[in-house]
């Protein structure tokens, strides 16, 4: 009897010990919802957003029920770009795809850390908080400027993007965008040792 009385004191132990620990441990799907009614920090839900697919958040944007196949997705260089279900969700901007699906965002230029930022830099959801200059795409495939990318200069100074470009960046950029930075026939092995001492002389 005394045995008895033991091996139940040990189970109901064990299933109070268990009890505890799964307490302390939320289940995954409750961390999901906690994560997706963040509406200050973009949590990936570009298919659908809230239990609720693309083409509820289509409607919501004012898509017609027979005009959501047509412009659920649009292509951009050869790629599908889908509408965006929790960009349009927390901030009421209809984008297909993401910031990182914009090849000029990779440019150090068009990504500004704040600590209120609403995307991570990178795509898996790690690095620093800021805003990208583009949210993605229009529905015309045009890129989408993100009207809270902080300006890039108070309007007192020209903006010299050049000054902030790594020799391996600059090699990326099209001609047309190095015709514009003024940086068109750049290339540090062809400066002589004379040049850039008159470099260092003008910043001193």
């Amino acid at each position: 009897m005394l045995k008895k009385h033991k091996s139940l004191f040990k189970a109901l132990s064990f299933l109070c010990i268990l009890s505890l620990i799964l307490s302390l441990v939320p289940p995954a799907g409750i961390w999901q919802t906690v994560k997706a009614d963040d509406i200050n920090l973009y949590n990936g839900g570009y298919d659908s957003y809230n239990g609720k697919d693309r083409s509820y958040w289509m409607q919501q944007a004012g898509f017609k029920s027979e005009e959501i196949n047509t412009y659920k997705s649009i292509k951009v260089n050869g790629k599908d770009e889908y509408f965006n279900c929790e960009i349009y969700a927390e901030r009421r901007m209809v984008v297909y795809g993401t910031p990182w699906d914009v090849p000029d965002n990779n440019f150090v230029w068009n990504f500004k850390e704040d600590p209120n930022g609403y995307f991570h830099k990178n795509r898996d959801g790690t690095g620093p908080r800021g805003w990208f200059r583009y949210a993605g795409y229009t529905m015309n495939g045009d890129l989408f400027p993100d009207k809270e990318f902080p300006n890039d200069g108070d309007g007192t100074q020209p903006v010299e993007y050049a000054n902030i470009l790594t020799w391996s960046e600059i090699r990326q950029l099209d001609n047309f965008t190095k015709s514009k930075l003024a940086v068109a026939d750049y290339d540090p092995s062809k400066v002589a040792s004379y040049q850039w001492e008159t470099v260092m002389e003008i910043k001193i």
